[in-house]
């Protein structure tokens, strides 16, 4: 009450007593100044018990209202969304209520949001589009500008369901100084451009060019062409000239008919044949060589006893059928469900469906302006011999043959004949006929409804001669031809890694800082498959390549057909008048290309701005195009310039497979709200927005939701539910830790690198990983971790450290942003994942300054800490035999099929020492570790296998049978061998030495002594070398005079009992005739022996 009042009351009214009432909680106070204080208080009281009531959906009060007759008090902090599901939840303040309503009841929680819808800010976006309206209503002169504005922008505003603004709202922008200069700029720009236009159309009437039959003008040929061609035609004829070069008739006819142009014979016909010649030949001297008689199916005799055995047998026998010839396909169904008899529709509706795609023709007349100057001289540089074996290199040995059926195998045998074929195909600009016919395959993508031809991916198959040959073009326009780096697909970087990190730390960004975002993934219906040939062409020339090669590369794409396969049926010749070749290498280059023109036309406007460190609104990897704005209206023009773009080259956008992702700012900016509702369209079709949280879509091969990618937790889950099928499957031991190892790890860490996690996850992953693999190997739970990581070629089994694995890739692909040019992605990186990678670094205790040349010793670095710890556990007793040894490890990656479960599972325990024996299964506990059999010694592996009385006869065997392996690889190289002669020793009188070997050869002969030993350290193999080289040299006059040799020469062979040979000693197996695969099979053998010994050992005690 103000003074003026107070004393009207006092002398009116005469009341001079007052009471001053709270009017949010009607409270009594004596004096002004006390309900002053208390109000400030009570209001904030207030507000927060509002924020609770919305978030909760209760009265504002604090009750409850259960009928019209009754209220029930409610506690403020306790959840009405748990209470409403018979679960009683009670925060133990508002924050926490705030935290548990956003985690468990994301729905309620968004819904609760408020967002402003009056007097809400201009956007620079429209202040943009108003501006833009306004030049080309100013250009058009009809009516009254400001309500013509008014109509125009408004129009706008309702298609991006953004807020529409009144004529006074507009009137008052108009005049604020900041729009003024943005409008004064776009009319600067507006002159220019038209300036430049009508120079253009000048130029192009005076010099009336001629035009291709792409209705473009390519860049003239450089003056010095003749040059380039001659060079070629000289290159031809040297190469021909080589003394020791393989050429046949067609082939050196074709190179003459080039080199002196003689126009009566075609050069890609005769070259063509030459090729055909030389495969033809190869085939021929394939089908002469003997062929191996394929293994009998009759079955073992054995009687299955009941149907569920006889039914997992059967599928036992399946996934091991598809293990050995499609583990793709495996992994596919088991984890990923799809079908094993997935079939696409019938061949009638697959051949009409792609003709309608692939005979559409799209006319691309949009004008060429600002042509590129690139020096392509180099593309037409003479083909070397070492380029051809680059490509043929990197193409993958289990490529798909094209229709002609030639294999890699077979192209790498012809490279005589590739050398001079494809200088002849790059003189003339041109390919044999032959090979424009190609062959295209289906392929299911994932799991969808397959009786839908879209979900279907059509690749498109040409012969691996044309693919080589593309694939050496392609090394040489991507140095000549530059794309967007906004373009990251089918470049040698980590562009998937780089664009998910893009959007992840972008939408990070707005939430954290209360700011608007809208973003959409945008899906090109069969981008690929309906590009246009015209579009390639102008891409083409608008990044300044001649003339010479736009024809050098339409001629690929002219008189083009393909047949279909599938199913066993094959389709009608389809003419392609569209799109590009999918797997195809020249394919991906000339897509990236046509798309680039993308990044011009929209720029940077409509974008995400960051204050003083820039703005960005799209990337793109291939055809996966992803748009970012701050405003729906922003939004919604990058849709309609990105739409009309993509329909000048003919593409069409998907409007149900796109996906949106929108972020509003909250009301008085204190939250951002989360949109559930579609919010923009693509020809009055909706795109779909992906809402709450709890919804995912995935994009480059990683799971986001509304506010970024997955929380690492669920794919934590993911990992455990894929281990669990992976233990269940019906596959031998040694299958299911080759999938782990090559498929299943893999298939996570991809996710993993591009999602934020702390070591501590990874740490937990990796226990897991261990956990299954002791399962699936049946090894006690105190197996050292070191031996699961560890190589192959020394001893281990070769697994994935996710901590070091995923702590340095993100690592790596953090510093190579941070050295990128762009500082718009510099700076989301730096500020949203730097503490990040500190606890990365920290966890792997690598310096601050480590460099990316430095990054790639660290993993050696890693694996040197694990052997040094490995050697000295338990465990590892031998290692550093095994280590040295690689070639007696090769078994441990399972793919020696004749070796049984069971002796895989063994041979894994006898090499980490954890074979059932007293000392393995109760170290550390203070009991009777005797041998049951001798009571001689404790009960160890070592003693089993070398000393125990009652393996004797055993290990007499072991040994034998070594000694007869030896004594037959001897006689085969025509050595006459002896076993065990008897000779005096002659420091002995009375005893005899009986070497076990003795062979004979030519005058020379060799003394051989075969023992077996435990494996411990290297020293064990040389100390029982040189032990049998001091007993068996007091006799070796003896024998070289008993045989008449000239010379000879006296080895010990020692092998170790758990299947390893001592690197030193390498050289004698080899000697002998041994090669390094049947050195492998008498490793194994022994160890097999040792396995035999062991369960022998083992069913006597019981």
């Amino acid at each position: 009450m103000n003074l003026p009042i107070r004393e009207h009351v006092v002398t009116v009214h005469n009341i001079n007593k007052f009471n001053y009432l709270c009017q949010l909680c009607s409270k009594s106070y004596d004096t002004i100044n006390s309900v002053k204080a208390h109000y400030v208080a009570c209001r904030r009281q207030r507000d927060a018990s509002s924020t609770t009531d919305v978030a909760t959906n209760v009265t504002s009060n604090n009750q409850l209202a259960v009928n019209n007759n009754q209220v029930i008090l409610r506690n403020p902090l306790q959840c009405i969304e748990c209470q409403m599901k018979q679960v009683d939840f009670c925060a133990k303040d508002t924050k926490a209520l705030v935290t548990h309503m956003r985690t468990k009841h994301a729905a309620a929680y968004e819904e609760s949001k408020k967002v402003a819808t009056k007097r809400v800010a201009w956007s620079p976006d429209e202040d943009q589009i108003l501006a833009e309206l306004e030049v080309k209503l100013k250009k058009m002169q009809k009516g009254q500008l400001l309500s013509r504005l008014v109509v125009e922008y408004n129009k706008c505003a309702v298609k991006s369901k953004a807020p529409s603004r009144s004529k006074d709202a507009i009137r008052t922008r108009r005049q604020q100084h900041e729009y003024k200069l943005l409008l004064r700029s776009l009319q600067s720009q507006q002159l220019s451009d038209d300036s430049e236009c009508s120079d253009s159309d000048i130029s192009s009437s005076n010099n009336n060019p001629v035009t291709t039959t792409h209705n473009v003008t390519p860049t003239p040929d450089p003056s010095d062409v003749g040059l380039l061609i001659q060079k070629i035609r000289e290159s031809v004829d040297s190469i021909v000239k080589i003394a020791n070069l393989k050429l046949n008739t067609n082939m050196l006819n074709a190179a003459n008919a080039f080199i002196n142009q003689d126009n009566g014979i075609d050069p890609l016909e005769l070259s063509m044949r030459g090729i055909e010649e030389d495969v033809k030949a190869i085939r021929d001297k394939e089908l002469q060589k003997p062929t191996r008689s394929a293994p009998s199916s009759t079955s073992s005799g054995k009687s299955t006893r009941n149907a569920k055995r006889l039914e997992k047998l059967k599928k036992y026998g399946y996934y091991q059928h598809l293990y050995y010839n499609n583990k793709k396909k495996l992994v596919a169904e088991i984890l990923d469900g799809e079908t094993s008899g997935a079939k696409p529709p019938p061949m009638n509706l697959v051949e009409d469906y792609y003709k309608n795609i692939w005979s559409r023709s799209t006319i691309d007349d949009s004008p060429v302006n600002n042509i590129k100057t690139v020096n392509s001289d180099s593309i037409f540089a003479p083909i070397s011999r070492d380029e051809i074996k680059l490509a043929l290199s990197n193409t993958k040995k289990d490529s798909a043959a094209g229709p002609d059926s030639v294999t890699i195998k077979e192209a790498k045998a012809i490279i005589d004949n590739l050398y001079v074929a494809y200088n002849i195909w790059l003189g003339v600009q041109g390919i044999p006929e032959q090979l424009k016919l190609n062959k295209t395959i289906l392929i299911p993508k994932g799991n969808s409804d397959l009786s839908l031809l879209k979900n279907w991916r059509p690749i498109t198959i040409s012969s691996i001669i044309l693919r080589v040959y593309n694939r050496l073009l392609a090394y040489r326009m991507n140095k000549v031809f530059k794309t967007n780096d906004k373009q990251v697909g089918f470049k040698p970087v980590n562009g998937c890694g780089i664009n998910i990190s893009w959007l992840h730390s972008l939408l990070k960004h707005a939430r954290l800082n209360k700011n608007p975002i809208y973003a959409c993934l945008v899906d090109v219906s069969k981008a690929f498959d309906s590009v246009s040939h015209q579009s390639i062409v102008r891409a083409l020339t608008m990044n300044g390549a001649p003339s010479l090669l736009v024809k050098l590369i339409m001629d690929q794409y002219t008189n083009i057909n393909t047949i279909i396969t599938c199913s066993g049926s094959i389709s009608n010749k389809i003419n392609i008048s569209s799109g590009v070749k999918q797997g195809d290498p020249l394919s991906s280059l000339l897509f990236n290309m046509v798309i680039d023109e993308l990044f011009d036309v929209i720029k940077d406007q409509y974008g995400y701005t960051i204050d003083n460190i820039g703005t960005t609104n799209a990337r793109c990897f291939a055809d996966d195009l992803t748009l970012i704005s701050s405003s729906r209206m922003g939004m919604n023009k990058l849709l309609e310039l990105t739409t009309e773009f993509f329909k000048e080259r003919g593409l069409n956008v998907n409007p149900s497979k796109c996906m949106s992702i929108g972020m509003s700012k909250g009301y008085k900016g204190k939250k951002s709200k989360i949109e559930s509702e579609p919010l923009f369209s693509i020809a009055d079709a909706q795109i779909p927005m992906l809402g709450y949280i709890d919804k995912t879509t995935r994009y480059l091969g990683v799971n986001f939701t509304s506010i970024g990618a997955i929380d690492a937790k669920r794919i934590k889950k993911d990992l455990h539910d894929t281990l669990d099928k992976l233990e269940h499957l019906k596959l031998k031991a040694q299958c299911k830790m080759d999938l782990l190892r090559t498929y299943m790890i893999p298939r996570f860490m991809f996710q993993l690198i591009h999602t934020e996690l702390y070591p501590k996850l990874l740490i937990k992953m990796d226990i897991l990983i261990r956990k299954l693999a002791k399962r699936i190997l049946h090894l006690p739970i105190s197996t050292s971790s070191e031996f699961f990581y560890l190589p192959f070629k020394e001893g281990g089994l070769q697994l994935t450290s996710l901590k070091e694995a995923v702590g340095l890739a993100k690592i790596k692909l953090h510093k190579k942003i941070m050295s990128s040019n762009d500082p718009m992605l510099c700076y989301l990186i730096e500020s949203q994942r730097s503490r990040i990678i500190e606890h990365f670094m920290k966890d792997l205790k690598l310096g601050d300054s480590l460099t990316l040349n430095e990054m790639d010793n660290i993993k050696e670095c890693f694996m040197k800490e694990k052997r040094i710890s490995f050697a000295q556990k338990i465990h590892g007793v031998g290692f550093e035999v095994f280590s040295s040894s690689p070639l007696t490890n090769q078994w441990i990656n399972g793919e020696i099929k004749t070796m049984t479960t069971r002796t895989y599972i063994n041979s894994i325990k006898l090499r980490t020492n954890t074979l059932e024996t007293r000392v393995t299964t109760s170290r550390g506990l203070n009991i009777i570790k005797t041998c049951r059999r001798c009571h001689v010694a404790d009960e160890s592996l070592m003693h089993v296998l070398q000393y125990c009385s009652s393996t004797k006869g055993l290990r007499y065997s072991r040994h034998h049978r070594i000694c007869a392996k030896v004594a037959n690889k001897l006689m085969k190289n025509g050595y006459g061998v002896y076993r065990e002669k008897s000779y005096p020793d002659p420091n002995n009188s009375g005893s005899y030495l009986r070497p076990d070997l003795i062979a004979v050869k030519d005058g020379h002969v060799i003394v051989l002594d075969v023992t077996v030993v435990y494996e411990v350290t290297g020293a064990t193999f040389i100390n029982a070398y040189q032990t049998k080289v001091n007993k068996y040299n007091t006799i070796m006059v003896q024998i070289e005079q008993m045989f008449n040799c000239v010379s000879g020469v006296l080895h010990g062979l020692v092998i170790g009992s758990r299947g390893s040979i001592h690197h030193s000693q390498l050289h004698i197996w080899h000697q002998m005739g041994f090669s390094s695969t049947e050195l492998k099979y008498v490793a194994i053998g022994c160890m097999e022996d040792s396995l035999r010994i062991m369960s022998t050992f083992s069913k006597a005690i019981l």
